[in-house]
């Protein structure tokens, strides 16, 4: 539930913008479940999850790969999320190329 509770002032903050033209970063994203929480409430948006474990980057990218699968059987295709193993203090982006972070 705790979780969930950030797309209250996500969803404030894409009122007026369109998902396709908009880009998320997750910062320690852990197994992806909110990411998917994400993706199924913004599928075209392009996202980015990191975390600073490579074995979580790993069950994530395994949860993201299993829900776009179950959301396009579902007709309702779920652009692609890119899953990056970093540390949160030295991300390898450039400043401002998200976003909401």
């Amino acid at each position: 539930v705790m979780q969930r509770q950030g797309l209250v002032p996500l969803a404030e903050f894409m009122a007026s913008r369109h998902e396709a033209e908009t880009k998320l970063l997750e910062v320690a994203c852990g197994t992806g479940r909110f990411h998917t929480f994400l993706k199924d409430n913004y599928p075209q948006m392009e996202t980015v999850a990191t975390d600073l474990s490579p074995n979580y980057v790993a069950a994530a990218r395994d949860n993201l790969r299993y829900f776009r699968e179950f959301s396009k059987h579902k007709g309702r295709p779920i652009a692609p999320v890119e899953c990056v193993a970093a540390a949160a203090e030295s991300l390898p982006f450039g400043d401002e190329e998200f976003d909401v972070v």
